[in-house]
């Protein structure tokens, strides 16, 4: 967690007008996607958290996937679905994420329920007691390729950080590293150094968004009280949460 204590009249517009990430759009015309050095496994309690943008028609668009059994993803609907141990256990409304904002999805367990959140609100609940688990990023063992931006993914089991990924590297840099361990870190494949750009914060807007260098690519956050990210870590100011505005 970044900490932003300076202890002079905190202004977060300013301080985030200067806070720029890289931003990766993956394709699965171009079969684009991320693996892990090794499976992510969450057999019990636990927390998931990415940041997606997404289209809907088309096939099954997998976000984090292992094989058949085991994936979350947006259908050909726009629906968020989330499968563990092959069956389905979650599913949101359609075309919730799909109006080209960044959305936060959050899946969390508790004994055998799981719930579905996105942006901060409940959607679906279901029960599993099967493993959480995935190797991809943007697709499954079987393919299903994912087109938009996944970012930030975080994942703890039983309240432990296991994974944290930022993605927030220059397109040149082919490893992405894990912030809690680094022995698991994912790797980019298929990308080519287009679909990464440098782009910077913008909270003089409602809702905040992510512009690139001209201005031709935007992505506003649709997160209302959602905690401020920069470089994958929670922002904060004399210990309290600094939050994006939303829409």
């Amino acid at each position: 967690m970044l900490d932003f204590g300076l202890g002079l009249g905190f202004n977060y517009s300013a301080l985030s007008a200067a806070i720029q990430r890289y931003i990766t759009r993956l394709s699965a015309a171009a079969d684009m996607y991320y693996t892990t050095d090794s499976q992510v496994s969450l057999p019990s309690d636990f927390v998931v958290r990415f940041s997606i943008t997404a289209v809907s028609g088309g096939a099954t668009k997998v976000i984090l996937g292992q094989d058949s059994s085991n994936f979350t993803c947006v259908l050909s609907s726009g629906a968020v679905a989330v499968f563990m141990g092959g069956a389905q256990v979650c599913i949101s409304p359609g075309d919730l994420v799909t109006d080209g904002y960044l959305h936060t999805i959050e899946i969390k367990r508790s004994g055998s329920n799981v719930d579905l959140s996105i942006d901060g609100a409940l959607f679906s609940s279901g029960s599993s007691t099967a493993p959480y688990l995935f190797s991809y990023v943007g697709r499954t063992s079987g393919g299903f390729f994912y087109t938009g931006v996944i970012a930030d993914i975080y994942a703890e089991s039983s309240g432990n950080p296991v994974v944290s990924f930022a993605i927030d590297a220059a397109g040149s840099v082919s490893v992405i590293q894990n912030a809690v361990d680094p022995l698991n870190n994912m790797t980019r494949v298929n990308q080519p150094l287009s679909a990464t750009e440098l782009y910077t914060l913008n909270t003089a807007t409602t809702p905040d968004q992510w512009g690139n260098a001209d201005k031709t690519k935007i992505i506003p956050i649709a997160s209302t009280g959602q905690q401020a990210l920069y470089q994958g870590q929670p922002v904060t100011y004399n210990s309290q949460p600094v939050m994006y505005s939303g829409a």
